[in-house]
């Protein structure tokens, strides 16, 4: 855990090689969503929130700096759930249907593409 540090990863990946989507929602050709724990001892809090300030939006929001919905969804998980989720079936069944949920989002949005 002492090696995750900094931000090492190219602008493809965090959907910023190009500021534009290539779907009717204008969302990140990425499709990257991260699912963070409200108080998840493996990341801290704060450097949660730098992330999220530096390279993503908070869902259904906007940046500070107008609307950015290219860049990656940055989700704060407000139900409690564990870091180790998928160790519990219940869990496992409620983080599975906000993925289904996800991934049907990312179907629609790219069902019809930007001329």
């Amino acid at each position: 855990m002492t090696r995750i540090t900094d931000d090492k990863w190219d602008k493809e990946v965090w959907g910023a090689a190009t500021s534009k989507g290539t779907n009717k929602r204008d969302t990140a050709n990425s499709n990257l969503t991260f699912y963070w724990g409200k108080k998840d001892s493996w990341v801290a809090n704060h450097t949660r929130d730098a992330l999220i300030k530096a390279r993503g939006h908070l869902s259904n929001s906007q940046t500070e700096s107008g609307s950015e919905h290219w860049k990656p969804v940055m989700r704060v998980d407000n139900e409690g759930m564990p870091h180790d989720f998928c160790t519990t079936l219940r869990n496992s069944h409620s983080v599975a249907g906000k993925v289904k949920d996800w991934v049907d989002g990312i179907i629609e949005a790219h069902k019809t593409t930007i001329s």
